[in-house]
This record gives C-alpha cells, sequence and structure tokens, in this order.
C-alpha cells in the first residue's frame, strides 16, 4: 500500500483518488476549493480519502500536509481559465509558478521521494 497525496482534487485528481483508492491505497486530496466544491469529493471520503484544504501558493500548509511523508505527490493545482488569468494574473502566476516551486521545495524538506507533475494546454 502506497501514500498519495493528491493536489488538486478537480475532475483528474479525483479519477486519480479513486483508482489509487480501488488499489488499496491510502490517498490525500488537497485543494483550495477554488473550482471544485469540497462536497463533490464525498464518495471518495467515503471510500476512504482524506479531503482537506490546503493552497499551493502557501508554504506552511505544503509542510503540514508534506511532514506525513506520502510515498508520491501529484501536483495537479493549478489555475487553468484563460478569462480569469487577464483578469487576475497575480493569482495565476502565485498559483501555477511559484506554487509548483514551493511545492518541490517543501516536498524535497520533507523527504518525498517523487512528485508527479501534470498540467494542460491552458496551464
Amino acid at each position: 500500500m502506497a501514500s498519495l497525496l493528491v493536489l488538486g482534487a478537480g475532475y483528474i485528481g479525483a479519477a486519480l483518488a479513486e483508482l489509487a483508492l480501488a488499489e488499496g491505497d491510502e490517498v490525500t486530496l488537497a485543494d483550495n476549493w477554488y473550482a471544485t466544491e469540497p462536497r463533490q469529493l464525498a464518495p471518495l471520503e467515503r471510500q476512504g480519502a482524506r479531503v482537506e484544504a490546503v493552497d499551493v501558493r502557501e508554504r506552511e500548509e505544503l509542510r503540514r500536509l508534506l511532514s506525513r511523508g506520502p510515498d508520491r505527490v501529484y501536483l495537479l493545482a493549478a489555475q487553468a481559465s484563460r478569462p480569469l488569468s487577464f483578469s487576475d494574473p497575480d493569482y495565476t502566476e502565485q498559483t501555477n509558478l511559484v506554487g509548483p516551486r514551493l511545492v518541490a521545495e517543501e516536498a524535497g524538506a520533507a523527504g518525498s521521494p517523487a512528485i508527479v507533475f501534470a498540467s494542460s494546454l491552458r496551464v
């Protein structure tokens, strides 16, 4: 059994969590709930996933989460809305550029063996 941390609990993060839970893995889903509602993950919680509010822009939140020593970290969190990237470029930059750097720094400091980073055309 592996311990997985999924940062970004949208469509892909939820699908990954569902597959991992079916394999018997321990899963934590973390999101800032900007584009996803926590209630959407209730079925995964009932299957055993831990669901938490964490923002990749917040170093201390990441440090707390990564201190649990997950075997794998999946970084799927992103601001992928083109209109929002124009209306709030600071949020977009902090989420898509600074956030991944903070995740990498804190995962390294916590001794996490691997980070899987996934992105899309709009990120």
